[in-house]
């Protein structure tokens, strides 16, 4: 296959490198209108009302937009007062030097009879929808007039009702009459400063303002079968019309155009090549060793995925957010209720162990480097997890040449040469598992209906389906790990997409396994309700304890008692991580499936014989406890590590697995988890390793390296995420140093500016742009009300993917 058998499209889209606001963004056609543009390209700032329910929905988007690559400022306000407006054009310049596009979405319609209409209801709607396009008109036009160059794109948001009215939109249809007019008059007004003005006038689009409207089935039906296409419209018609006016080059003798159509037409959201799969589109350039694994076959699957299950994964992510918000107000986490009566079953059991899995006291991780895939699978570790996820930097690159590696790496095939020598697989490699990446991360060079995919399932659907049917010819299976999960019910997904990929490409069902990461907070109190959606394929659950530290400190991140000392003192002997890990043994063996140590990540300190044997006595001892805890295996990062893993593992566990080690004497308490008893202090050390570990991280990652060497320690995202939480959460609690001094933003930034130089001077391998980049993404997270979520997202816009640097050993 050639490289022109999967069509792509250029690496810029429609309105790459622009900067777009959407006012009203928070669901409907805003949201639709912001999420298109950011997949076309654009950076995006959300406006939004500021009430509990819009918050949550515009986080949701953030985390979507951030997901695509793009940068996303957020803004709330009554669109209504002059002052939002200035605040909306403030937070947009916070992100970007300029203003491409506004799109003002902000709209009510709240129906009422006319003759009994409180004059309130009509200021109101006069307010929000002519006053506050006004202002927000106002405002935008006055920055695009005078950057450099000058100009940009106006698009409002108008209705068929400025033109047809209707006998309970008295005080609405005018509204939208003016909005019209407005945009006539601005596009005079404004046409010789190269800004292009322009209204939609939509028909009936099924959205929230419209669903008491629409409730009575004989209205609805008439509706529909006015317009040519039979039906009504939905929110991505009309982003599709947005973002053409947005990319429409500015002529000045051209100076307005209105689209107005009293019956329903759809136009394109998309005008962009697309492969040959419909519905599909490939961002980026495909090699032809690429274009083997990104067959039409492959798109077809990931498509299907992503149409059956995308709506769900979003779904999940916004309970991530409402839940969240509940637990900043004081809410504390508990082992659900509702399913109390699958802790109480004693009789059902997870899958039976996969063909391989038999013994996994040492497992091997790392990135999907080719080098490092041949030297973890040869290491002498019972399993090697490949890792789509945390540990590598998802660069286009990275990501399909990866695919490429797991294919070889499946087969048998795989060899490497580099520098004269020649690398191959032994004759009794490693089992191979694979991470993909967490569902809150995207696949933004991907699109499908316009829509970037989850990275998750890109990264899944490429690995089952080219090697799923040879790991069983070969006597194996397909293996996953899942990171990341919060909820049962995120696991419950995971085993709908199995179900769904072994009956697609018709494999036995239960062929699967996947081992489960338990890496955050609330993920903790669910152990056995992710075992019971997973049973069917479930092979155990893993102790991510870098993570899990990092997502207690997210968790609890609005209250001070649960502030933590010096990373180092983090131990897993501390209240909350001794539990978690004594309730993971206990869930496990109670349901016949693996129960995963944790990582050990030093590596070998070849110039110095005496602090080597100190790192490494660190090692054995990790495993003896966790081995004499009741651990059936453990990880880690480094080949040289495994032999000492593989001793002590050997010395006290004689059989494959300890599931007869029932720890029933084990009882967590839910307060157990969140115990915010950790002995220690915060030192200057302390932060200024966190501020070290976190910018070279970040510098390292959007340089296209995930696995990242840092004092004799090879870190993923994880060790970045504790230490840049822990900077915030000090910060902003104003915790105290064991000298007495109060931690400040102050301190911390002059530590940030400190150890960047230090970086710059230490790092050839790093630009000096690179590490202001991550220089002042860290100052921004230090300031901001809370952390954001994942620092992989935030990081996205920024990943160069013409940068891939692989990590060796």
């Amino acid at each position: 296959m050639t490289p022109s058998s999967i069509p792509t499209l250029p690496t810029t889209t429609l309105l790459s490198n622009k900067h777009v606001i959407v006012t009203g963004s928070s669901r409907g056609i805003g949201r639709a209108c912001a999420l298109q543009c950011a997949a076309n390209g654009a950076d995006v700032t959300l406006h939004y009302r500021g009430d509990e329910l819009s918050t949550q929905e515009v986080e949701q988007m953030r985390t979507e937009i951030q997901g695509m690559g793009r940068k996303c400022a957020v803004v709330s306000g009554d669109i209504a007062l002059p002052e939002t407006a200035k605040a909306i054009v403030e937070a947009a310049l916070s992100i970007s030097s300029r203003i491409d596009v506004l799109i003002s979405n902000a709209g009510i319609c709240p129906f009422h009879t006319f003759l009994d209409m409180p004059i309130e209801v009509y200021k109101v709607t006069q307010g929000v929808n002519m006053d506050g396009t006004f202002y927000v008109t106002q405002a935008v036009a006055n920055q695009m007039a005078t950057q450099s160059p000058p100009g940009g794109s106006i698009v409002a948001i108008s209705s068929i009702s400025a033109l047809v009215g209707g006998g309970i939109q008295t005080h609405y249809t005018p509204t939208k009459a003016g909005i019209k007019s407005l945009m006539e008059s601005c596009a005079i007004a404004l046409g010789p400063h190269s800004i292009r003005c322009n209204s939609i006038l939509p028909g009936t689009i099924a959205t929230a303002i419209n669903t008491e409207d629409l409730a009575d089935p004989i209205k609805y039906k008439a509706m529909a079968d006015r317009t040519c296409a039979g039906r009504l419209g939905v929110p991505d018609d009309i982003a599709g019309a947005a973002v053409f006016f947005a990319n429409m080059p500015i002529k000045t003798d051209t100076i307005f155009l209105s689209s107005s159509q009293p019956s329903f037409t759809s136009i394109p959201s998309r005008y962009t090549m697309s492969s040959n799969i419909k519905g599909v589109q490939v961002l980026s350039k495909v090699s032809s060793a690429q274009a083997e694994i990104l067959t039409p076959e492959a798109l077809q699957f990931i498509a299907t995925l992503h149409r059956t299950f995308d709506g769900t994964r979003k779904e999940l992510l916004l309970n991530r957010l409402t839940l969240q918000a509940e637990l900043d107000k004081g809410a504390q986490l508990t082992f659900p209720p509702e399913t109390q009566h699958v802790r109480d079953d004693p009789n059902w059991r997870g899958a039976p162990i996969g063909p391989g899995l038999e013994d996994r006291r040492v497992e091997i991780t790392g990135p999907t480097d080719r080098k490092m895939v041949i030297n973890a699978l040869n290491s002498g570790a019972k399993t090697f997890m490949a890792d789509f996820e945390d540990s590598s930097s998802p660069t286009w690159e990275n990501m399909l040449n990866g695919q490429i590696n797991m294919r070889d790496a499946c087969t048998g095939s795989m060899t490497f040469d580099s520098n004269g020598k020649s690398y191959k697989l032994s004759d009794k490699p490693a089992v191979l598992l694979v991470r993909p990446r967490g569902w809150h991360l995207y696949e933004p060079r991907i699109l499908v209906d316009g829509v970037p995919i989850s990275g998750s399932l890109f990264d899944f659907a490429l690995y089952f389906l080219h090697n799923a049917k040879v790991l069983v010819e070969r006597g194996l299976g397909p293996y996953f790990y899942l990171p990341k999960m919060e909820h049962y019910l995120e696991a419950r997904l995971w085993n709908d997409v199995f179900n769904f990929s072994e009956n697609y490409i018709k494999l036995t069902p239960g062929t699967i396994r996947a081992t489960v990461l338990i890496e955050t907070l609330p993920a903790a109190f669910q152990m056995e309700e992710i075992i019971y959606e997973l049973r069917d394929h479930s092979s155990g659950l893993n102790c991510g304890r870098w993570d899990y530290i990092f997502s207690y400190i997210k968790k609890t991140r609005a209250h001070k008692k649960h502030v933590l000392p010096d990373r180092s003192e983090v131990t897993m002997t501390v209240p909350f991580m001794d539990a978690y890990v004594r309730l993971l043994i206990k869930t496990c063996h109670k349901r016949k499936v693996a129960a995963m140590g944790g990582m050990s990540a030093q590596i070998p300190i070849k110039d110095d014989p005496a602090a080597n044997q100190k790192a490494m006595d660190k090692v054995k001892a990790d495993k003896l406890r966790e081995v004499t805890a009741g651990h059936d295996g453990t990880w880690v990062a480094h080949p040289a590590l495994v032999k000492i893993a593989l001793d002590i593992f050997n010395e006290h566990m004689p059989g494959p697995n300890q599931y007869h080690v029932r720890r029933e004497e084990v009882v967590v308490k839910p307060e157990d988890l969140v115990s915010s008893n950790v002995p220690g202090k915060i030192t200057i050390g302390g932060i200024t390793g966190n501020v070290s570990a976190a910018l070279s991280y970040c510098a390292n990652w959007i340089s296209g390296n995930g696995c990242v060497p840092i004092n004799y320690l090879m870190e993923d995202a994880a060790t970045a995420e504790i230490a840049r939480t822990q900077l915030w959460q000090w910060a902003h609690h104003g915790a105290k140093l064991d000298t007495g001094d109060a931690i400040t933003p102050a301190l911390l930034s002059k530590v940030l500016t400190s150890e960047s130089q230090k970086l710059v001077s230490s790092s050839p391998g790093i630009s000096v742009e690179n590490v202001e980049i991550a220089r002042v993404y860290l100052e921004g997270e230090i300031n901001a009300k809370y952390p954001s979520d994942f620092l992989t997202s935030d990081l996205m816009a920024r990943l160069d993917p013409g940068m891939a640097r692989p990590a060796s050993l």
